[in-house]
């Protein structure tokens, strides 16, 4: 009877055994699988908050610089600092050269507003203009990013100054405010995650 008593001690301290195995194996993949998820959503945060730094920084750069209709013109062609052009070769941001696009018409008028359009194109979703130098302008130094975070900047035309006056004269810039719309495309401390964010940015003075 003994020997049997010992041997059913032995094969249930067996389970046991294979039981509490099991445990700390499903234990350690857990850990490694929520230190897994941690990285990941910290180098997730890092992207987003390095795009909305570039945006900012954007909105910054629209708000301080000395914008006139000038800086838009296709026909004649901008020849100035600022000049905003469809190939996004525009502008010298932070010494990257480049991030200020135009993809539409603009002729001097005495109607300004009405000679002003702009086609649908969407000159971010061209990922190689992400890697091309003098194409985008390139954000102020941020750290422990897997690259520098990038910002385009595009002209809208125009839109009413005041929301409430319906009846804005085309003739009259001082109705209108510009209208840009803003991409910026941000890793974070790895390759492995990016985010992309866009705004809206309309300038009142000019």
């Amino acid at each position: 009877m003994r020997h049997y008593q010992q041997g059913g001690v032995l094969i249930v301290s067996l389970i046991l055994l294979l039981i509490l195995t099991i445990v700390g194996v499903s234990g350690m993949k857990m850990t490694s699988l929520e230190e897994r998820m941690s990285g990941n959503y910290k180098d997730h945060e890092m992207a987003f908050q390095a795009a909305e730094a570039a945006l900012v920084e954007a909105e910054n750069f629209i708000e301080n610089a000395n914008l006139t209709t000038s800086d838009f013109y296709t026909d004649p062609a901008c020849s100035g600092t600022n000049c905003f052009k469809s190939d996004c070769t525009g502008g010298s941001i932070n010494g990257s050269g480049g991030g200020l696009c135009f993809t539409g018409d603009f002729a001097v008028s005495s109607e300004p507003v009405n000679s002003c359009e702009v086609d649908n194109s969407k000159p971010w979703e061209d990922m190689t203009r992400w890697a091309t130098a003098g194409q985008v302008a390139n954000a102020s130094s941020l750290t422990d990013l897997a690259a520098e975070a990038k910002f385009i900047i595009e002209f809208r035309c125009f839109t009413v100054r005041d929301d409430s006056n319906a009846s804005a004269d085309p003739a009259v810039l001082a109705q209108w405010a510009l209208l840009f719309r803003i991409t910026a495309l941000a890793n974070g401390g790895t390759s492995d995650s990016r985010v992309m964010l866009q705004s809206t940015y309309k300038k009142l003075d000019f």
